[in-house]
């Protein structure tokens, strides 16, 4: 039977609540108590269900920043081995135009090209090792939070762990 089946169908239209608070150790006029008697101390359970989960959230926003530490690692190392192939190639091409300057113009043009592509890659390679130190300089800081955070939710699970009843 549905939720509404349940509200819809009852004679008392409080029932549901009557049954739902009776079964949790608070009675139904609790509910509604407006003098200053303090109502009785929830379980326990629900709070160690938010520090467990609060501690499991950390846990995983902890290990998915060294996961992405390590991923960058490896997608810099990628693009470092493609950069070095391709100035590996550039360096050989320029080898083969060893020709004296000024013979030929369209060897000087290429050698020239060839120069200044080669210039570029390795530029290129240094901006991404650095584009590189500041993402995972980032991820770190973030790690670090993420770490203390977690250090913070474990302890006052801790605490709630072993703290005495009624008190």
């Amino acid at each position: 039977m549905s939720f509404r089946d349940r509200v819809l169908s009852a004679d008392d239209p409080f029932e549901w609540i009557k049954e739902a608070t009776e079964n949790k150790g608070l009675g139904f006029e609790d509910l509604f108590r407006l003098d200053d008697q303090p109502m009785p101390a929830p379980e326990l359970e629900p709070v160690e269900r938010y520090l467990r989960s609060r501690t499991d959230d950390a846990g995983l926003d902890v290990q998915q920043l060294r996961d992405e530490i390590v991923s960058r690692r490896r997608l810099m190392d990628r693009q470092l081995e493609e950069i070095d192939y391709q100035v590996g190639r550039a360096a050989f091409s320029l080898k083969q135009l060893d020709f004296r300057i000024g013979y030929n113009d369209a060897v000087d043009f290429k050698r020239n090209w060839t120069e200044r592509e080669l210039a570029n890659m390795r530029r290129e390679r240094r901006n991404l090792r650095l584009r590189c130190w500041e993402d995972i300089v980032a991820l770190r800081k973030e790690l670090r939070e993420a770490l203390k955070q977690y250090r913070d939710a474990a302890a006052r699970r801790q605490i709630m762990e072993h703290e005495p009843d009624g008190g």
